[in-house]
């Protein structure tokens, strides 16, 4: 089996029995009555033992799967001195492929060291690493996902994965985003596209989708630094609301709208999007969210797409952007979702496959116009990031600690990898309220109604002017 092969019967199995749990439970039951009609200490045994046997089932796959997928422990010898153990107790991996885990986890702590850049590093990462499932990836995946995911979102639990991530230091993500500090994709009409041509291309086709006009009121939820709202209010007449819940990100917003004079035009809020109500804050024409619904929470999605449609007016576009995992994973998908969820997002677990966004879309009463996928353009805006943060790698290091840094480096070459090949990607979709009629489909006076052919045939909605 080859390592770059993707696998697909087991994992199906096992997906579409986690989507609908209550009807596999149901028929299931209902196969255990047919078979122990008269034995209702087996009937119950049986029924009961299925969820541990399935769970025990996928463990052993992932184990064992991963190890016969990635069969090779030895590295190629034009290859062995890519790696140089410092630490006397990892002697034993000399010559060997290092586990991945263990490998970043080394790296860190400088038991490990590379003779070549980590960008490269990662592009070989195959001949180098192996990509294989362990017991700390159960324990991690059980604590930093699962138990975040359904115990720990609420406005404290949010608060205390949240701020610490945003709050490391706004030098730091300068460090790595540069101007205009956007921690998001930008789009590049050529690989030799520089960072900033890309995020200022990316927010003008942003706002051409939006249709921005005069007089709109924007809501922007997790703002950030401010870069997308500052566009906005610098090339067009209109009102604009963000909101935050990290003080450092706050602070440096507020500092640079301030700066540019838009404190007319923008209002950043310190809040929880929780507190973000339609009474207290009235609604918007437009209203864009650039990952941060990662961190809403899979517990929480439908309640945050509620809140936002109450706040969307009748005839107002919402833009959702939104990094996910492809369905049809392979293990080094896993393994990187694991690394992310530990040290660089915690608690983001609605990152999920095309199919379970546009869903929660549709069950909240959103009617899709348009869905993009941006995956290659995060790839790369994600390698100029990289770059960024070698160039200035000593300040980093001098302020901020050796692990720090190289946290960052892996995450950033691996991330442009991961992108690139679609393994992980980033979704822009385009939606408005679910409307009953429109003005050209019902010929009725007294009923107040959308003119959805003005809205949606218009200039700028295929093509875009930069």
């Amino acid at each position: 089996m080859s390592k770059y092969s993707i696998p697909t019967i087991i994992p199906e199995i096992i997906l579409h029995i986690a989507e609908f749990p209550l009807g596999f439970m149901f028929g299931w039951f209902l196969f255990c009555l047919i078979t122990f009609w008269n034995d209702w200490f087996n009937l119950c045994l049986f029924f009961a033992m299925t969820p541990l046997s399935l769970i025990i089932t996928f463990l052993a796959y992932l184990f064992t799967g991963s190890r016969l997928q990635d069969f090779e422990t030895r590295i190629n010898s034009k290859y062995q001195d890519w790696i140089v153990i410092n630490d006397p107790n990892l002697k034993l991996w000399q010559g060997k492929k290092m586990p991945m885990r263990e490998a970043y986890e080394w790296y860190f702590q400088g038991q490990i060291d590379f003779t070549r850049p980590v960008l490269e590093i990662f592009l070989y990462r195959f001949c180098l690493f192996r990509m294989i499932i362990s017991t700390s990836h159960f324990t991690e995946f059980l604590d930093g996902i699962m138990w975040k995911g359904w115990s720990k979102h609420n406005q404290s639990g949010d608060a205390n994965e949240v701020c610490p991530v945003y709050n490391l230091g706004n030098d730091f993500y300068y460090s790595f985003l540069s101007d205009p500090m956007f921690y998001s994709t930008g789009i590049a009409y050529d690989q030799r596209d520089t960072l900033a041509v890309a995020q200022t291309r990316k927010c003008g086709v942003c706002s051409e989708l939006l249709d921005l006009q005069s007089g709109d009121r924007i809501l922007d939820f997790g703002c950030g630094w401010g870069s997308w709202l500052i566009y906005c209010a610098k090339n067009f007449d209109v009102e604009c609301t963000g909101l935050t819940i990290s003080q450092n990100q706050f602070d440096y917003a507020t500092k640079r709208i301030k700066e540019e004079g838009l404190e007319k035009k923008i209002t950043i809020l310190l809040i929880d999007y929780r507190k973000l109500t339609v009474d207290t804050y009235g609604e918007f024409n437009k209203i864009s969210c650039f990952e941060m619904s990662e961190h809403v929470g899979i517990r929480n999605y439908q309640q945050f797409m509620a809140q936002v449609r109450s706040l969307l007016k009748n005839d107002g576009l919402f833009y959702l952007q939104i990094a996910g995992l492809r369905r049809a994973w392979r293990f080094e998908d896993l393994i990187w979702g694991n690394f992310m969820g530990k040290y660089i997002f915690p608690g983001a677990d609605a990152s999920c496959p095309l199919y379970w966004d546009v869903n929660q879309c549709e069950r909240a009463g959103f009617e899709i116009h348009q869905v993009r996928n941006n995956g290659v353009n995060y790839a790369h805006t994600i390698e100029h990031w990289y770059h960024f943060l070698v160039k200035n790698q000593d300040e980093v290091i001098e302020k901020y600690g050796q692990f720090a840094y190289r946290r960052h480096e892996i995450f950033l070459a691996w991330s442009t990898m991961i992108a690139r090949q679609g393994s992980s990607t980033v979704y822009s979709i385009l939606m408005s309220h679910n409307t009953p009629v429109d003005s050209f489909s019902v010929a009725d006076p007294d009923y107040i109604k959308l003119n959805r052919s003005k809205k949606f045939i218009r200039k700028g909605w295929f093509t875009t002017k930069h």
